[in-house]
């Protein structure tokens, strides 16, 4: 027998932080993954966004906790989501804001 432990984390919050550089940067926060998660930004039509930056901290009961963010330029006029997946599980959670 092997015993295999995983952990769906907290639904991802995207929180605006500002302008910077002529686009609108995004941040978003999720905490209680296990094994540690993979995250990623999309834009209305799917395709990938290049995180700016990517935090992700195991905490004392050894839980992951992470944060990503990622400028958005060019047309904002439109959705933009965060995802993040739990591998063992194969299962993820995302969140949608649109940017008017």
């Amino acid at each position: 027998w092997e015993l295999e432990v995983a952990g769906l984390g907290s639904d991802p919050r995207i929180s605006l932080e500002g302008f910077n550089k002529g686009g609108v940067q995004l941040r978003c926060s999720s905490s209680g993954w296990y094994p540690k998660p993979q995250a990623q930004w999309k834009d209305h039509k799917g395709q990938c966004l290049s995180p700016e930056t990517e935090t992700i901290v195991q905490d004392a009961q050894g839980l992951f906790n992470l944060e990503i963010s990622v400028l958005v330029q060019g047309d904002v006029h439109s959705n933009v989501s965060c995802s993040i997946q739990n591998s063992l599980l194969l299962q993820k959670k995302e969140f949608t804001i649109q940017i008017a």
